[in-house]
């Protein structure tokens, strides 16, 4: 009873309960035009990608890095515009559904970034084939991007709404409703729908008939799709539109036996499709696709060497090359291993004694355990250069 008669005595006043009240309103706005998460959740799929270049096709990386150009510059950085706008007109009014100037421009930035998100966000996931080979690589990048399409529904469901203007009522609602829509399994059936393939893809027709067809064979045939070919085939296939075996053999990972297996069915389709299409055959000579295959890919690892002995900073190469610094830092981290960049260009002698001295007596070497122990005052980047430096030493000593 005496703690009912406290609650009771310390009740909110009407002063509280609207301070509180107008609190909610602000930071449910804010967080409407806050892209910190599409941001992250962008920035972890291109990473992801970056850090599987072996597994994922080049132009499916450069589609990402077109996309976070695009949304760094007319969205991330407008609304962090826009938040700044919104603080300085509250300060005349602060409850939001009651100021007149606020709430038109609340409904003019609704239509604007409804629009770029769609246009950005949405499409840009949409024309994405991530239909990737190496099968636990796929789940992550799908569960990702999954992620950031869920984060633009429910921002979508909000700009609808506030193009009338900001109500908390109306937009918790659609807000609510956007996140029960999310999670309907009706949703999961939206990659039965044509893929788009990236915009630098020639014949997305043909593109999507002959990922159709891989997918269906390999149901037929309980195989996993790349069974049937890679999806790096598949670029090279709507690239080069063979024709005939002698140049289906020269297609990455056409070997023998798949060539018996499939190649007629696929020179096939891509007939059919030339015909109708009225698109010349063999328009690539045999011999450009034969230097093509030969023609060795540039090692990335020694271009950003290069750079860095050029006198260029980690973040200077990562933009110059649309990396992210942490695989520049990887690049790097592998020549301080062969004793070809002195570590302490990186680090303060202190502090790599303080890291090499941790991997020496941790009995688990994982990046994410060091991490939990040093926390902030160590980056990933630090930790590769560090254990690439002691595996130099290791080298030099049992050599």
């Amino acid at each position: 009873s005496g703690f009912i008669q406290k609650v009771e005595e310390n009740q909110p006043g009407e002063k509280e309960l609207t301070e509180a009240k107008l609190a909610y309103q602000h930071e449910l706005l804010m967080e409407l035009f806050r892209f910190n998460l599409s941001s992250y959740l962008l920035n972890s799929l291109i990473k992801l990608m970056q850090e599987n270049t072996s597994a994922v096709p080049e132009l499916l990386i450069e589609h990402f890095i077109k996309i976070q150009g695009v949304f760094a510059t007319e969205l991330f950085e407008v609304s962090e515009k826009f938040q700044n706008q919104i603080n300085q007109l509250l300060e005349s009014q602060p409850d939001v559904e009651q100021n007149t100037r606020l709430q038109e421009r609340i409904s003019k930035a609704a239509g604007y970034f409804e629009e770029k998100v769609k246009t950005i966000i949405v499409d840009g996931l949409a024309k994405a084939d991530l239909e990737l080979d190496n099968r636990v690589l796929r789940k992550q990048i799908s569960n990702t991007a999954s992620r950031l399409l869920e984060d633009a529904d429910t921002k979508l469901a909000g700009f609808e709404v506030c193009k009338n203007g900001f109500n908390v009522k109306m937009l918790l609602d659609a807000r609510a409703k956007a996140i029960i829509d999310n999670g309907k399994p009706s949703v999961k059936k939206s990659k039965a729908k044509e893929v788009l393939s990236p915009d630098n893809i020639p014949h997305p027709l043909l593109y999507s008939l002959l990922r159709s067809w891989r997918f269906e064979k390999a149901t037929e045939l309980a195989v996993p799709i790349y069974m049937v070919f890679s999806q790096k085939a598949l670029i090279e296939l709507v690239n080069y539109l063979p024709t005939d075996l002698a140049t289906l053999r020269l297609i990455n990972g056409m070997g023998v036996k798949k060539i018996e297996q499939f190649g007629q069915d696929i020179i096939q389709i891509i007939q059919h499709y030339c015909d109708e299409n009225n698109i010349e055959k063999g328009k690539i000579p045999l011999k450009e696709v034969l230097s093509k295959k030969k023609e060795p890919k540039p090692d990335t690892k020694k271009i950003s060497f290069e750079l860095f002995k050029s006198g260029k900073t980690v973040a200077e190469i990562a933009k110059e090359r649309a990396l992210t610094q942490n695989t520049i830092e990887n690049h790097l981290a592998h020549y301080v291993g062969l004793g070809k960049i002195d570590v302490k260009q990186f680090l303060k002698p202190e502090k790599l004694e303080k890291i090499t001295a941790y991997f020496k007596t941790a009995e688990n070497k994982s990046f994410s355990e060091a991490k939990t122990f040093f926390g902030d005052e160590v980056s990933y980047g630090e930790m590769r250069m560090a254990l690439s430096h002691l595996e130099s030493l290791s080298g030099k000593f049992s050599g």
